[in-house]
């Protein structure tokens, strides 16, 4: 499955790869790289499903970067894994340094997809 929503600005895409997920809110999660404390569910490093939050940087020498164009700096992504597997992701490209209002968003989108909210 995969969606797009957003701003006219801004696209958010998800994507939800283990179906088993969505609908099931976890209690706790394991939370890789949330500098901006977006993710409001507890933190259990021992948890089985896994939150990661990474900010992509576009270099002009990378396959990446030739394939976001110059419009974009880099893109924001967050992914879930579960049981180690890849299991659902929303990711949003951004221009200059991306807030925290900008990973609020990302998380959002991915929430509602999993129908977490």
């Amino acid at each position: 499955m995969f969606l797009a929503a957003g701003c006219a600005d801004k696209e958010i895409f998800s994507k939800i790869e283990d179906a088993s997920l969505v609908g099931h809110a976890p209690v706790a999660v394991k939370i890789t790289g949330d500098k901006h404390g977006v993710v409001k569910i507890k933190n259990d490093p021992s948890s089985n499903i896994e939150v990661r939050i990474t900010k992509v940087q576009a270099s002009c020498s990378t396959e990446r970067a030739r394939s976001l164009g110059s419009d974009f700096d880099g893109y924001i992504l967050i992914e879930v894994y579960h049981n180690n597997k890849f299991a659902a992701k929303a990711q949003m490209d951004f221009k200059t340094e991306p807030a925290k209002k900008d990973y609020e968003k990302v998380w959002r989108k991915l929430q509602k997809a999993l129908k977490w909210d």
